[in-house]
């Protein structure tokens, strides 16, 4: 029993490392750019698609990777549809490019900016953003500062919250997925788990606008096992698509990756949020740390699309764009969990 416990032990420090090494920017960074560099630039260019195994209901429209020489261009971990159908893509630190899904003629090219309210002193780390296309406003997760902040389509519509929900996440594990659901409700949910509890995420569910009212009631996410919540999109009917990114000892670079699905009526206070499998991205898309996920309609069925985080890695990562054409089928029973242990509420 003790060897099988050690060996458990020694995957888990492997896994660390692996995910420490795969993911932290300081270790593989490009060379900085020159200050004041701003090109313009983006190159977008189509990967090929290889035949791949993965769920009938999902299959791969297009793939693209994503350079530039413009400073402004760096890792992004968060991806929303904005205004006419532009994705903006946000990375963390703090800047957003915005530029038209890359299989529709159009003779826009990209933009770059600052998210409002940037602080050039500290670490802001921002990790997930969720939109309402009705108001055009736009809520952004903060790791580090633990905070949300809320962005409007004007200049000078920018205010931030802290809430108190929020306080006890890891800081560089916090608030990695931010959605709105169209009744008004957002869910957060935490990227790692509290050290007494490593098979748990926190949830949050605000009954409106978190940078309104800080209010929420805490639920409980358990994920698949070794796997972490990058980020979640909602779509019309309620129910919630999450991205999640694995590892794998295996393959290089080391990801795997998994979409889920959940239904925010099932969300109960202090209660484990019931999933669904929806789909094993790791036959279906390359390896890569994709970290933001977006969904627009697509006749009866859906078009996600997926980001990965390069992290400034020069050797190891790429920024992918994906694009992927789900039918809009649900899995088949939920998923099933032995964890029932209440979570604290706040």
């Amino acid at each position: 029993m003790r060897s099988l416990r050690q060996a458990s032990a020694a995957r888990k420090r492997a896994r660390a490392v692996l995910l420490f090494v795969a993911v932290a920017p300081g270790l593989w960074w490009q060379p900085p750019k020159p200050a004041g560099e701003r090109t313009g630039n983006l190159t977008i260019a189509p990967l090929p698609i290889a035949p791949r195994q993965g769920d009938p209901r999902v299959h791969v429209a297009g793939m693209w990777l994503l350079e530039s020489d413009d400073r402004r261009f760096v890792g992004y971990s968060a991806l929303v549809v904005g205004a006419g159908g532009r994705l903006r893509a946000y990375s963390d630190s703090n800047r957003w490019l915005e530029f038209d899904s890359p299989d529709r003629p159009s003779s826009r090219g990209p933009d770059f900016g600052a998210v409002p309210g940037y602080e050039a002193i500290g670490h802001n780390d921002l990790e997930s953003a969720t939109r309402d296309p009705a108001s055009g406003l736009t809520w952004l997760g903060f790791e580090h500062l633990n905070s949300l902040r809320r962005i409007g389509p004007g200049a000078g519509q920018v205010a931030s919250a802290s809430p108190p929900g929020m306080a006890d996440f890891r800081r560089n594990g916090g608030a990695e997925s931010l959605v709105r659901l169209p009744d008004g409700r957002f869910v957060v949910i935490a990227e790692s788990a509290h050290w007494r509890y490593p098979l748990r995420r926190t949830g949050l569910l605000f009954a409106r606008d978190p940078v309104a009212d800080a209010r929420a009631a805490r639920f409980v996410f358990v994920p698949p096992l070794a796997f972490n919540p990058t980020d979640a999109a909602a779509l019309p009917d309620g129910r919630v698509l999450i991205l999640m990114r694995g590892l794998s000892l295996g393959r290089w670079p080391p990801f795997r990756s998994k979409l889920l699905i959940a239904n925010a009526a099932d969300i109960r206070p202090d209660q484990v949020w019931q999933w669904q499998e929806l789909a094993d991205l790791s036959g279906l898309v390359p390896p890569e740390n994709y970290e933001g996920l977006a969904v627009e309609r697509h006749g009866p069925g859906f078009v996600l699309w997926l980001i990965a985080d390069a992290n400034r890695s020069a050797l190891m990562q790429r920024t992918l764009l994906v694009k992927l054409v789900w039918d809009g089928r649900s899995p088949g029973s939920p998923a099933k969990t032995r964890l029932r242990r209440p979570a604290r509420s706040s």
